[in-house]
């Protein structure tokens, strides 16, 4: 039943985050159960499992639909991983929890570098992109002893990556301009090389850059997950 229930669980986040279930689109176990050749019983656990994270909500009268997103949204998480990255760890500096794991930033930051390391008109693999740089920010937020906490900075990184493929769907030419390399590896570098380094500042603002990419490109309306500007939206496939 596990097993199932990850198989569908992975097949909703991926629809989730392609936009293939669009925001607010009501979810219905039975169709999502054609369209997945799955179980209604697995499919349920999902459904409860993902919306432990953001990705689905429950409306009165209504049931199960797809969380719709917004700039107040992203603003907040963007602030909250701010604030995750600023704030002095609780454990003792000498813990090894403490620690940047250096390999860890290295491999997800030689990842992404991999699957961006494109040249017109070649676009990049969008979904394995933003799933290693958002890992690559996890590394460089300081662990917290709460669990409570890191959960909440999981859940707020996973709600991240809708906004970054959202941008990427919509503006694929321009990807560089939410995912520029030489700002990454100014992070890492000072995270991984640099004993006294600036890099949480240089993090922080690399996520107020992704908040005003998004921003400035009008995907989001006043309304949460309404998208509207002259542009015509370009697909990503």
């Amino acid at each position: 039943m596990s097993t199932v229930k990850e198989k569908a669980k992975l097949y909703l986040e991926n629809d989730i985050i392609e936009q293939i279930l669009a925001p607010s689109e009501r979810l219905i176990i039975r169709e999502l159960s054609d369209r997945y050749k799955l179980g209604l019983s697995p499919l349920r656990e999902a459904v409860q499992e993902l919306s432990h994270i953001g990705y689905i909500q429950y409306r009165p009268n209504f049931g199960a639909c797809v969380t719709t997103l917004s700039l107040d949204e992203l603003s907040a998480i963007i602030d909250y991983l701010a604030q995750q990255i600023e704030a002095k760890s609780y454990v003792k500096k000498e813990s090894p929890r403490h620690r940047i794991n250096e390999y860890q930033v290295l491999y997800h930051y030689k990842k992404l570098c991999e699957h961006t390391d494109v040249s017109p008109p070649h676009l990049p693999d969008f979904l394995k992109a933003d799933e290693h740089m958002v890992a690559l920010i996890e590394c460089l937020i300081p662990t917290n002893p709460a669990s409570i906490v890191q959960q909440t900075n999981l859940r707020a990184l996973q709600i991240l990556r809708r906004y970054l493929r959202l941008y990427s769907i919509h503006f694929c030419t321009e990807w560089r301009r939410i995912l520029p390399r030489n700002e990454l590896d100014l992070v890492v570098h000072k995270a991984v090389y640099s004993a006294n380094s600036n890099y949480r500042q240089l993090l922080i603002d690399y996520l107020v850059h992704i908040r005003k990419v998004i921003k400035d490109s009008m995907i989001l309306g006043p309304r949460e997950g309404h998208y509207y500007g002259g542009r015509r939206p370009v697909s990503a496939a």
